[in-house]
């Protein structure tokens, strides 16, 4: 497990610009799309993706959303990470939150 916390969100927070984000529960396939179409994510200055799954899922789901996430950044952006379990959500779910900054 890896916690997001207080200092994280003022780093990211500390951008100029818009924010924007989003969070909510998703099937892999619906995640991943609604990343690659989230409008000028690529000039986005710093994010936090904190993501959570059922322990039952592959951790390779989280490699896949990282890196999808991470590939379309700028290579200046900051990209902070956090990671859990949650058994309450089913087998294919994941609990995503994404804060981004300076759009």
């Amino acid at each position: 497990m890896i916690k997001t916390d207080f200092e994280d969100y003022k780093l990211i927070l500390n951008n100029n610009g818009n924010y924007g984000g989003f969070n909510g529960i998703f099937k892999k396939d619906e995640l991943l799309l609604k990343i690659k179409n989230y409008e000028n994510i690529s000039k986005a200055k710093g994010i936090i993706l904190d993501i959570q799954i059922n322990e039952k899922m592959p951790l390779s789901v989280i490699s896949k959303i990282t890196s999808t996430l991470h590939d379309m950044l700028d290579i200046n952006a900051d990209l902070i990470f956090g990671s859990g379990t949650n058994n309450d959500l089913r087998d294919d779910e994941i609990l995503c939150k994404i804060l981004i900054s300076g759009l």
